[in-house]
């Protein structure tokens, strides 16, 4: 795993080659997790807007969805191809198919523990 070699790249870092964007959240109050995939993006600082396109700047996005304390997650891994600009996830749900679905690196199972 490396984090991206230049600032301003469209992705956050590479696992085994591809380009990963992280995206976290913290629980709803109903128990599952929201994620926004905009296409349109501010910078950091809030000093500008960018175009954001997943399929082409990145080739894996993670979505962490993060406990009460902050202190555990649980990564739903998916393909950057048709995502759509919102996600939400659910323990039990169909979202499970993406929970730890580190089958999507060329080497299984969880790269970031190897």
């Amino acid at each position: 795993m490396k984090w991206r070699s230049v600032d301003g790249e469209k992705f956050d870092l590479t696992i085994q080659g591809l380009r990963v964007d992280v995206k976290a959240a913290a629980p709803s109050a109903d128990g599952s997790w929201r994620f926004r995939l905009p296409k349109t993006r501010p910078s950091f600082y809030g000093q500008y807007t960018y175009d954001k396109d997943y399929a082409a700047d990145t080739d894996i996005v993670i979505l962490a969805a993060l406990d009460t304390a902050e202190t555990h997650a649980e990564f739903y891994i998916l393909p950057s191809q048709n995502l759509p600009s919102h996600i939400g996830v659910r323990p039990g749900s169909g979202s499970d198919a993406h929970l730890d679905a580190w089958h999507l690196f060329p080497v299984s199972p969880n790269p970031l523990t190897a």
